[in-house]
């Protein structure tokens, strides 16, 4: 490097910046575009032929509810700091200045990133649990009987006979009317 352009400063000021981008794109990622997409395509529901601006709202609906709880955490981010940070005696500025400062926007996108790496790891923990526990009794269990599996599926087919009837029958009194 060039000592006297100062080359390995402006490059330590490029990684950092690179960090940060990659940082806030996993972010983006993580609570706003793959969120949105989970929620949206949890939206569709082929009987109720509803429109396209539904299933956004109803997407963006849940996303944004997402995005509050991960303000919240960045917000908190920002506050917590290790008690050898702050002395009593700091004036309001500097304790506002030291609050702000440039290496803490790193840490405080680092503890939003782990808060919900753990939420989701406690979540995961018990869905996972809740399997392995199930797995055996399902298996002692068993399936239906084949006359029960038989009488649920004439059932299933009969109470759709009978919409498809009623169906018929509205779009018979539909026709008549015109």
């Amino acid at each position: 490097y060039n000592v006297a352009t100062k080359q390995a400063d402006f490059n330590r000021d490029v990684v950092k910046v690179l960090y940060l981008v990659i940082y806030c794109l996993v972010l983006a990622f993580a609570f706003f575009i793959i969120p949105f997409a989970c929620f949206y395509y949890e939206e569709y529901d082929p009987e109720s032929n509803s429109p396209l601006i539904n299933r956004i709202w109803g997407g963006l609906k849940y996303t944004f509810g997402l995005v509050i709880i991960v303000i919240v955490l960045l917000i908190v981010g920002i506050f917590i700091r290790t008690p050898s940070t702050f002395s009593g005696t700091d004036a309001p500025s500097l304790w506002a200045h030291k609050l702000l400062d440039e290496a803490h926007d790193v840490s405080t996108i680092t503890f939003t990133i782990a808060c919900v790496t753990m939420i989701g790891y406690i979540v995961w923990i018990t869905y996972t649990a809740y399997g392995l526990a199930i797995l055996p009794i399902s298996l002692i269990r068993g399936k239906k009987s084949l006359k029960e599996e038989e009488r649920d599926i004439k059932s299933k087919i009969d109470s759709k006979k009978q919409k498809k009837l009623r169906n018929e029958a509205n779009a018979g009194l539909l026709s008549d009317e015109e």
